[in-house]
């Protein structure tokens, strides 16, 4: 059952609607809560690139294996880096290796994070790369979770620009696609690092490179003092509280799909601001999705598009490298 949902004020007129939803949802059955529900995820989608989504989930399981590998030793997480930051493999990125912000021309510097990344389903992954089993285990669930709510949220992008129900399903399955779960760990600032600058914040302001990312945020993210979500509404920074929500933002390739009606929010995770705050650390879990890279994203909606096109998976590609110190 799909719920009639509330809105999430940011400033001015511009609002990041909350969305309730059941990976069940009929999409293609009108009705008012269904229409009402559609027209609220476009607006939402179309005036700050971002959407809360509430439904039942439970990332409890990642959380704690994420959190349970991030307190091993530097020298026991490095036995699963294998390459820099977006490589096929995925695995360990150490702190103070990505720039996301180079990617939008921001100038702040190395970001204060660690992570770990499946580039594909974790049981594919794990035979090639030998990731941690907790890992793997919790990885496999999570990701499937979060599959499920994609195709889900692509059959709601298709009703809104009264597609076929599958449209946009059918750019990523059968894979391989561009999908890849992070684990994010950012470490208490209260810690000191000698490759990070004062300057820096937790995560540099970026647009995300391809679809939609699916973010289960730090709960802490609702708490004042704590930092970090913030999105550009207008021209003011606005922080996101999800208040148990999953928080979904539109990638660049959505600019392309849709003639530019929807919106790749410029965001951020900026650095606490209490005392108590600096000694805790954060750790959020983003689902990015993608189609295949071979797919070509133009204006599905015809002739009105902000360019000519482009290839998934190079796009992908040009972005990565340039995050990448």
């Amino acid at each position: 059952m799909v719920v009639i949902p509330d809105s999430y004020s940011t400033s001015g007129s511009a609002k990041i609607q909350r969305v309730y939803i059941s990976p069940s949802s009929d999409f293609g059955t009108p009705s008012e809560a269904m229409s009402r529900n559609l027209r609220l995820f476009n607006e939402s989608l179309s005036n700050t690139g971002f959407v809360i989504i509430h439904l039942d989930h439970d990332p409890s399981d990642i959380r704690t294996a994420a959190s349970n590998f991030f307190e091993a030793s530097e020298s026991d997480k490095m036995r699963y880096n294998f390459g820099s930051y977006g490589n096929p493999k995925g695995g360990y990125t150490p702190v103070g290796v990505e720039d996301v912000g180079s990617t939008s021309g921001s100038e702040t510097g190395k970001d204060w994070v660690e992570n770990y990344v499946f580039r594909v389903h974790p049981d594919n992954d794990a035979a090639d790369t030998n990731h941690p089993k907790e890992l793997v285990e919790a990885g496999r669930v999570y990701f499937e979770q979060m599959e499920a709510l994609l195709k889900v949220l692509l059959k709601m992008a298709a009703a809104s620009f009264d597609l076929e129900e599958d449209y946009f399903n059918k750019q990523f399955w059968p894979g391989p696609n561009g999908n890849a779960l992070r684990l994010a760990h950012y470490p208490p600032q209260s810690t000191s690092s000698s490759t990070i600058s004062s300057s820096s914040i937790r995560y540099g302001a970026h647009t995300d490179y391809q679809a939609f990312t699916i973010l289960s945020p730090d709960p802490t993210d609702d708490l004042d003092g704590y930092g970090g979500l913030e999105v550009m509404v207008g021209e003011e920074w606005v922080k996101v509280k999800s208040e148990g929500g999953l928080v979904v933002n539109a990638g660049d390739l959505w600019v392309d799909w849709t003639g530019g009606r929807w919106k790749s929010g410029l965001h951020r995770v900026v650095n606490p601001s209490s005392e108590e705050a600096m000694g805790k650390s954060r750790l959020s879990v983003p689902f990015f999705s993608g189609p295949r890279p071979e797919t070509l994203v133009f204006d599905v909606l015809g002739g009105q598009g902000e360019g000519g096109g482009v290839m998934a998976g190079e796009h992908l590609r040009r972005k990565l490298e340039r995050s990448n110190l």
